[in-house]
């Protein structure tokens, strides 16, 4: 409050004893934690904080007045307010006295400048009087003095801070910056003035300044980078969609099961660490039991890679699922479906031969075309594609089976 300065500079003067008051001690915590250190991990959002302050001791009558800078080092600030439960609302225009912009300070650069206010302690439009010669400059009205300023106009709250009693300065909502980090939201520039012990409001209330004290700022640690909108799924290998078309076990022997027993996951931001608990897999189709996730780790900047403790199901989808942003990805496992359109049929055979010999526009992946998983594809495809549908050695047969629409969006 660079004029709210001036103005208990002016009331200094006027009103104020030379001695230096209490210490004023100010910390900003974490609402939601009521911690002054906080550490959060992929969730991203906002976090919600308090700016709290409490005199080192009682020989006054409580704050009249306070304003601090927060200066945050990750991001841009937000205006703050005064605290929902009203106990500040004594200084707030036109109850209190605050900067031009107002109690919830005025940002430059990013920081707020000048967070807070000041009470009526001039008792401005609160003077008792019998008569207008009570009120140089104004009339009386009503047993007291009209104002001579729009504000502040309020009635002073005494108590305010007082040990034992820590006050809610102002409350805010910080932005998680979405990069590892370290990051520190501080109160700075503190400034107050408190009420002394011995003044009672007539004709005002004589105040004095308080000592800056301990200042703990907020200490917020990300472990990993949560871009604001929420980190979610953006990609994956293989591709959302994807249809496992080869042979679900040896052929000589059905309890060798094959399959994809795992998934990297392109994520919209960086990631530094994983978590088997950030992610989980569901099923549709099939027995609707889907294998478990038994490891989560960083292969790349944004790409996380999942491990199962067994290969997806035949005949069903397989759902990844971001748990945080709730964005998934589907693989699905569809045993002889070369054409990779959900049904496994004669149609099929023409699919693959079409891709073996490289016909433009009927090109088809890997896990498409490879039916016998020996990492060539050949003749032999044709075959075992043929043996898929129609049952031979130890498969069941495939023809005509389906897979329903793909559930992720």
């Amino acid at each position: 409050m660079r004029f709210v300065r001036t103005a208990v500079v002016i009331l200094g003067l006027a009103y104020s004893s030379a001695a230096m008051a209490s210490d004023i001690n100010v910390w900003v915590v974490a609402t939601d934690f009521g911690s002054s250190n906080v550490t959060v991990g992929t969730t991203c959002g906002t976090l919600n904080y308090r700016v709290m302050a409490e005199l080192g001791d009682s020989v006054n009558q409580g704050i009249a007045l306070i304003g601090v800078d927060l200066e945050f080092d990750g991001g841009d600030l937000d205006p703050v307010s005064a605290p929902a439960d009203g106990s500040m609302d004594s200084m707030k225009k036109p109850a209190g006295l605050t900067n031009p912009v107002g109690y919830g300070g005025t940002l430059d650069n990013g920081n707020l400048l000048q967070v807070g206010g000041g009470a009526n302690t001039i008792m401005n439009g609160q003077v008792p009087c019998t008569g207008d010669a009570d009120c140089p400059g104004t009339t009386c009205n009503g047993g007291v003095c009209d104002p001579v300023a729009p504000f502040p106009v309020g009635t002073v709250v005494v108590g305010i801070g007082l040990p034992g009693s820590p006050q809610v300065v102002a409350e805010g909502v910080l932005n998680i910056p979405d990069v590892a980090g370290v990051y520190t939201l501080a109160a700075t520039n503190v400034f107050a003035n408190v009420i002394t012990a011995d003044t009672t409001g007539v004709p005002f209330y004589a105040t004095e300044a308080a000592t800056p004290g301990a200042n703990t700022p907020l200490t917020l640690t990300v472990e990993v980078g949560a871009a604001c909108g929420g980190q979610e799924i953006v990609d994956a290998v293989p591709p959302n969609g994807a249809i496992d078309a080869r042979e679900p076990h040896l052929i000589s022997n059905a309890t060798v099961v094959s399959g994809w027993d795992s998934i990297e996951l392109i994520m919209s931001t960086v990631s530094v660490t994983a978590s088997v608990s950030d992610f989980s897999l569901s099923e549709v189709g099939g027995d609707g039991v889907a294998p478990s996730i038994i490891g989560a780790s960083v292969i790349a900047a944004t790409t996380i890679q999942l491990d199962f403790d067994a290969p997806i199901e035949p005949g069903a989808w397989t759902v990844v699922t971001h748990n945080a942003s709730g964005s998934s990805t589907c693989l699905g496992f569809l045993p002889a479906d070369a054409g990779q359109d959900r049904l496994a049929s004669a149609g099929d055979i023409n699919a693959l031969i079409n891709s073996i010999n490289l016909v433009p526009g009927f090109i088809l992946p890997d896990y498409a075309t490879d039916i016998n998983r020996s990492g060539l594809t050949n003749g032999q495809d044709i075959l075992r594609l043929i043996d898929l549908l129609n049952g031979a050695d130890e498969f069941a047969p495939w023809i005509a089976q389906t897979l329903p629409d793909n559930p992720c969006p």
